[in-house]
C-alpha cells in the first residue's frame, strides 16, 4: 500500500501537508465530501491535528476552515498503527472550525456553508501540525475530495 506520509515533531513550525486536487471554480457550498484513510505511525491525534484545511476566499481575503480528524468533540484518542477511515467530514451535521471567519470550532458544516457557501475554495490540504503537543507521523491514503480520489499510487 502506498500512502503520503506527513510528519510534525517538536517544533511548532514543523508540519506536513498534502495539497489535494480540487475541481475548478469550486465553491464552499459545493464541498460535500472529504474523507481519507489514515494511520498514526507515531503519536495520536491532538492539538487540532490532523485535519483537512479548506482555504476559501471572497476575493478580498483568504481564510482556512478546518475539518478535524478523530473522535469529536476533542479529536483525541485516534488509533495508532492501524488504518482508520474518517468517514465523510463534510456532511451537513459534521462539526467544522470556521473560527477564522468569526464562527466557532464546533459549527455545523451546513451552517458554515449557508454563511460562506459563495466563497471560492482555492486549496484543500490533508494537514498535520500537532507536533508541538507530541510527535506525530501520519500516513494518508485513499483521500476523497468530492468525486476525486487520491490513492498516492505512483
Amino acid at each position: 500500500m502506498t500512502a503520503a506520509e506527513t510528519t510534525s515533531t517538536g517544533d511548532p513550525f514543523t508540519w506536513g501537508a498534502v495539497d489535494l486536487p480540487i475541481p475548478p471554480r469550486l465553491k464552499l457550498s459545493q464541498l460535500t465530501s472529504l474523507s481519507t484513510d489514515y494511520k498514526f505511525v507515531q503519536g495520536s491525534c491532538g492539538g487540532g491535528s490532523p485535519r483537512f484545511e479548506a482555504w476559501v476566499t471572497n476575493g478580498t481575503g483568504t481564510w482556512k476552515i478546518f475539518f478535524y480528524i478523530g473522535p469529536a468533540p476533542n479529536y483525541t484518542g485516534c488509533p495508532s498503527g492501524v488504518y482508520a477511515n474518517t468517514g465523510n467530514l463534510a456532511t451537513a451535521d459534521s462539526l467544522v472550525d470556521d473560527s477564522a471567519l468569526g464562527g466557532s470550532p464546533y459549527d455545523k458544516c451546513s451552517t458554515v456553508q449557508a454563511r460562506f457557501g459563495r466563497y471560492a475554495v482555492t486549496h484543500v490540504y490533508a494537514d498535520l501540525d500537532g507536533g508541538w503537543s507530541s510527535d506525530q507521523i501520519v500516513d494518508f491514503d485513499n483521500t476523497r475530495v468530492n468525486g476525486g480520489l487520491t490513492t498516492y499510487e505512483g
